[in-house]
């Protein structure tokens, strides 16, 4: 009888698990397509997590910096990012223009003072503090990566340096033929090339790089079928 009694309540035990566990799932399931597909949710975020992007690089350098080296400083974090784990670190969309790649929603964010900066001519000053909330540990890593690396390079080397990238060299024409006001979208598989793989051996490998760009077709895949 007491051998009775204790199945049935481990059974019961076991049901009520289930049960919870099913209901967890649906919560987790229902929660996760709303954050996939409720744009303004998505926007909000990225914004957010953008102007501390910005944020980060203003501080190192003392709370400002000029728009241009701001823009190659977030390039090259988000393409080392990508080919290190398979994501940018921004989401944001790139265009060629005539000073080299730029990140498109990031750049407009630039040119207007705000809550988090404001704008001096060219130059974007810090008026809040970074909030490291927004960024993984990987973000965070490549983000001081490249600030140590490139932080000397200064706004014009940084720009003639960008025009090596494939991302740059595919509208290398039309940009140096037309005019300043000229932008081209930019196709992110050209990011996982590059002009001198041996300068970043320290970061990255061609293990990486491949492994990455599989990640970031089947992400960019995935994002599609959801869309549809």
């Amino acid at each position: 009888m007491t051998l009775d009694i204790i199945t049935f309540v481990n059974k019961q035990q076991n049901n009520m698990l289930h049960k919870l566990k099913n209901i967890l799932f649906n919560i987790f399931v229902k929660k996760f397509m709303y954050l996939c597909t409720n744009e303004n949710v998505k926007m909000n975020l990225t914004e957010e997590k953008q102007k501390n992007l910005i944020t980060f690089f203003l501080k190192k350098n003392g709370g400002q910096i000029e728009r241009l080296e701001l823009m190659k400083l977030i390039w090259m974090s988000d393409r080392l990012h990508l080919n290190k784990y398979g994501r940018t670190i921004s989401k944001a969309n790139y265009f060629a223009l005539p000073y080299g790649p730029v990140p498109s929603r990031i750049f407009d964010l630039s040119k207007h003072s705000s809550d988090s900066f404001k704008i001096n001519n060219f130059n974007v000053l810090a008026l809040t503090e970074f909030n490291s909330d927004f960024f993984s540990k990987s973000d965070l890593e490549i983000m001081e990566y490249t600030w140590l690396k490139f932080n000397k390079m200064g706004s014009i080397r940084f720009s003639d340096y960008s025009h090596k990238f494939p991302e740059w060299l595919r509208f290398k024409t039309q940009l140096e033929n037309g005019s300043y006001s000229k932008s081209y979208p930019i196709n992110m598989q050209d990011f996982f090339e590059f002009p001198d793989l041996e300068e970043f051996i320290d970061v990255l490998t061609v293990e990486e790089i491949k492994h990455s760009q599989i990640q970031y077709n089947e992400h960019s895949s995935f994002q599609e079928f959801l869309n549809n």
